[in-house]
């Protein structure tokens, strides 16, 4: 009997592969949980409000949606920190929180560069995100 394909075939030798373990694991390398963390999808955090009366006054509701704006916008940017330097960046940068807070609203969205075209800043003139006087 002559060489077959079917013979030829039979006498090779297998091959296996085998998956190496990456050499950090992924929970002791803060680089690797970094981009973990870009990757997931992170959601703002929503402001829970009560509503006791279905009528609002207009500039409770402008504070509110100002409020949501500047906290969505904060949480923006604080998101594309690395984890570990967040607050320590985002304060050297734009200042700390609290100093944002205690801003007029429009000097806040300056700061932040929110557009503020679809609020009525007469209404918020001299309020800060507290809804004080300034």
């Amino acid at each position: 009997m002559e060489n077959t394909p079917d013979s030829q075939k039979s006498a090779r030798a297998k091959v296996s592969v085998n998956e190496l373990s990456p050499l950090v694991a992924h929970g002791k390398s803060k680089k690797l949980a970094a981009i973990a963390n870009k990757s997931a999808i992170i959601s703002p955090p929503t402001a829970k409000t009560a509503v006791f009366s279905s009528v609002k006054s207009e500039p409770d509701s402008a504070l509110q949606q100002a409020r949501q704006l500047i906290d969505a916008r904060i949480h923006d940017i604080m998101r594309r920190f690395p984890e570990g330097r967040r607050t320590k960046l985002f304060t050297i940068r734009f200042g700390s929180v609290a100093k944002i807070q205690s801003l007029e609203i429009k000097a806040a969205f300056k700061l932040l560069d929110i557009p503020y075209q679809q609020l009525n800043m007469r209404l918020l003139a001299t309020l800060n995100y507290h809804g004080d006087s300034v």
